[in-house]
């Protein structure tokens, strides 16, 4: 019988044992045949069960990257629990990442702030331009089919009392001048009634009883017309109004009307 060829010692490797449990055994190859030349050879396994397996192995490999290794029955089950803790959990992780993708996370919105419209109630001022023209007949103290120019200004205060009607109470003075004619001033309380057409536009109605003074002589007068106002910004206004304006005068030809009023004014709210 030929001598025994020295074969590679195989590493150690884990096998289900016969009472179920995951063993490492220490494996040997032993040749088939004894031309001892035959790769194919049966590997043994030691040391408690007589497990066999059948390996195309080459006989011819370096033995150096073989080793051989002894461990007990227990530490085997320890190594087979860690090695499937730690392939659960980087399971268990990959599944969690995967949904965690698809999660929707609520957020609250980000507000959305609407610039408010114009505040109309509360207390103003303002300044005004305009003319004056009077009729045939006698209006007051001034000279009648006369032009004159009018500066003035205005004070007063807005109420809503509901949406979007506005009343309000304003008093105002103007000075009528004319450089061929008497010139006069007039002042006037107004009450105003008007609605919120839009945020910054409002129209209304106005009527108000004053006094006109022409250096000589003051007389009791009336007036009534409307207007329509438009907010520029937060806190001013433009104005365009016009009035009919009359006196309580009966003396000569009479009308309702007797002189006609235009202003502009730009106005501060408070």
């Amino acid at each position: 019988m030929a001598a025994r060829r020295s074969l590679p010692q195989l590493p150690a490797r884990i096998a289900r044992a016969r009472d179920g449990t995951w063993q490492l055994y220490q494996i040997e190859p032993i040749p088939v045949c004894s031309c001892n030349t035959c790769p194919e050879m049966v590997i043994k396994s030691y040391p408690r069960y007589q497990i066999w397996w059948r390996a195309l192995l080459s006989a011819t490999r370096p033995s150096g990257i073989y080793r051989s290794t002894t461990v007990n029955s227990m530490g085997v089950q320890d190594m087979f629990v860690r090695s499937l803790a730690i392939g659960v959990s980087a399971a268990a992780l990959m599944v969690g990442g995967a949904q965690a993708a698809d999660l929707i996370i609520p957020t609250t919105p980000e507000p959305i702030y609407a610039p408010a419209g114009f505040d109309w109630e509360g207390l103003y001022v303002g300044a005004r331009l305009g003319g004056q023209f009077t009729g045939a007949n006698a209006y007051a103290g001034s000279t009648a089919s006369t032009t004159y120019g009018v500066i003035g200004a205005a004070v007063g205060v807005n109420f809503i009392p509901m949406d979007p009607v506005l009343l309000g109470v304003e008093v105002t003075g103007d000075y009528n001048w004319n450089n061929t004619a008497t010139s006069t001033s007039e002042f006037f309380a107004n009450l105003r009634a008007g609605a919120i057409v839009t945020d910054n536009a409002l129209i209304y109605a106005l009527g108000g009883v004053g006094f006109q003074n022409n250096g000589t002589a003051t007389e009791s007068v009336y007036q009534l017309g409307g207007g329509v106002e438009f907010a520029v910004n937060n806190v001013v206004t433009v104005r365009g109004e016009i009035v009919g304006q009359g006196d309580f005068s009966s003396v000569g030809a009479d009308s309702f009307f007797e002189s006609t009023k235009a202003t502009v004014g730009v106005f501060y709210h408070f």
